[in-house]
């Protein structure tokens, strides 16, 4: 990890190469050392946590002090590496409460690694994005069945011999007011049982795509 510094919303790649390599240099400049992490990519977001090797004398490992940043795939703005130094990469968040976007930029051991970290968290955000509309069918789907059977009911109360079934426009409106009550980041509530989380960085192949 080599560092992060606040920058303002890029427009284009090219601002967000040339943050990245201003963070790169003024770090080094300062004698900043880097420091030596290991970074979690899941649907839940990009994690990054000091490597150190737990003391003897401790029975529990308490991540919180080892944590450096975590954020949530739906915050994540920007993920690419340098491509002048293939194995430097960085990821441009948004702060959730001061609004202000964070670029935190990495060097790998290898280039490979670095395009892989830069893919997984492509991919993370692609499934988060999937599940996300998986969770919102879902939900449209169960309150038009609720619209359908309140409708149903009131039929059977008013006209017992006859049914009624659901116009275009109650269709609709079911869907447009599922739609509002669904949060802006639904991808935290994504079912567990579709998938979890990705599986370490380390362990994911070059070229691997999911399904």
């Amino acid at each position: 990890y080599i560092g992060s510094l606040d920058v303002p919303r890029p427009n284009s790649r090219m601002e967000i190469v040339a943050a990245m390599r201003r963070i790169r240099y003024e770090f080094k400049a300062k004698s900043i050392k880097k420091k030596k992490v290991n970074m979690v990519v899941s649907v839940d977001g990009v994690k990054v946590i000091l490597r150190k090797k737990q003391k003897r004398k401790e029975w529990t490992w308490d991540e919180s002090k080892m944590l450096v940043m975590h954020d949530p795939v739906y915050r994540i703005f920007y993920v690419s590496h340098d491509s002048q130094d293939l194995k430097i990469f960085s990821y441009i968040a948004r702060d959730g409460s001061s609004n202000t976007f964070r670029c935190n930029v990495f060097k790998s051991k290898k280039k490979s690694q670095a395009m892989r970290i830069v893919r997984t968290v492509g991919q993370a955000f692609e499934v988060c994005h999937k599940l996300s509309l998986q969770t919102a069918e879902g939900q449209m789907d169960k309150q038009m069945d609720r619209l359908a059977l309140g409708e149903s009911e009131k039929s059977d109360e008013e006209t017992p011999n006859e049914g009624h079934e659901l116009t275009e426009a109650e269709h609709v409106t079911g869907i447009d007011l599922e739609m509002k009550l669904l949060p802006a980041s639904a991808c935290e509530h994504v079912a567990t049982d579709v998938l979890q989380s990705l599986s370490e960085l380390n362990m994911v192949k070059p070229g691997q795509t999911l399904q």
